[in-house]
């Protein structure tokens, strides 16, 4: 049985914790992106779990089965959330130029759109709260936040084959377009041809 004594010293230990607060920061700022994204693009169905995703797809394609290992989720699990984003034009399905059984997740030109959108959002989001708590702390938190990206990237190892660097994956959180989502591995070839499954809206 949970004791007052237990939730007192669990809540102050909370409340000292750094890591703690970059993790409440992220997710309050995540979910006010997609809120501003759902208001400005008019689209209901996007969620937060769509734009979770957005971080582990390289702009040259990624298969699912990689995104599921980057993700710590089922293939399956991926597979649905990507069928629908191609439902919502934002991704779509080509063959694998260096593997005919294969298909590569990637954006579509939509979804390109959708990300300079989203990191949009990002910025609008950081001049408010520069007026906030005043632009030479933003300044200085972004340069903090740069040094402890690089100090983080020197303790983790990397675990999952094809994994991108933990500075590749920090980049635009909302989803929206994380935000939105970078990287440039496993392009197709030049010349090669890749058959797209897309979906009208």
């Amino acid at each position: 049985m949970m004791t007052n004594a237990w939730a007192q010293t669990f809540e102050k230990t909370k409340r000292g914790s750094t890591a703690q607060l970059l993790f409440k920061c992220a997710r309050l700022l995540n979910d006010e992106a997609v809120a501003r994204l759902k208001r400005q693009t008019g689209s209901a169905t996007l969620r937060a779990a769509h734009t979770s995703l957005l971080p582990h797809i390289d702009l040259g394609g990624t298969r699912a089965t990689v995104i599921a290992a980057r993700l710590g989720i089922s293939k399956q699990a991926v597979g649905q959330l990507v069928d629908e984003m191609v439902e919502m034009g934002v991704l779509e399905e080509v063959d694998d130029p260096n593997d005919g059984r294969a298909k590569l997740i990637r954006f579509t030109a939509r979804g390109q759109q959708g990300l300079l959108q989203g990191l949009a959002v990002l910025r609008e989001l950081e001049g408010e709260l520069g007026v906030r708590i005043g632009k030479a702390r933003m300044k200085a938190l972004h340069d903090t936040l740069g040094r402890l990206l690089g100090a983080i990237s020197q303790l983790t190892a990397p675990t999952v084959a094809g994994a991108p660097a933990t500075a590749k994956r920090v980049a635009a959180k909302p989803a929206a377009a994380r935000g939105p989502a970078r990287g440039g591995r496993d392009a197709p070839a030049r010349g090669s041809k890749a058959t797209v499954r897309r979906r009208p809206m």
